[in-house]
């Protein structure tokens, strides 16, 4: 009876561990931020672009290539972008 308890609450402890370590909520941004997000995960395409070229969408190609995550940093006005849109010092 005593390890049938100690199975039980050790199994308990590591359910909410686990659920704890994850992540409630999505982070939501600015509307303009989301925008300017949308455009990078849908504007993947080629070195070389002419007009018969399509764009690629982030999501497709990381199932394409069995890809699980992805961290991307963001240059604009050569400058390095945070989430908050702010130029990075």
């Amino acid at each position: 009876m005593k390890q049938l308890l100690i199975y039980l609450y050790s199994t308990l402890l590591t359910a909410l561990i686990i659920t704890g370590c994850q992540s409630s909520s999505h982070t939501r941004y600015a509307p303009d931020t989301e925008e300017r997000i949308k455009q990078v995960e849908n504007s993947l395409g080629d070195w070389v672009q002419t007009q018969y070229d399509t764009t690629w969408n982030l999501w497709e190609r990381m199932k394409h290539h069995n890809i699980t995550g992805v961290s991307i940093a963001v240059v604009h006005d050569f400058k390095l972008r945070n989430n908050a849109q702010e130029p990075l010092n």
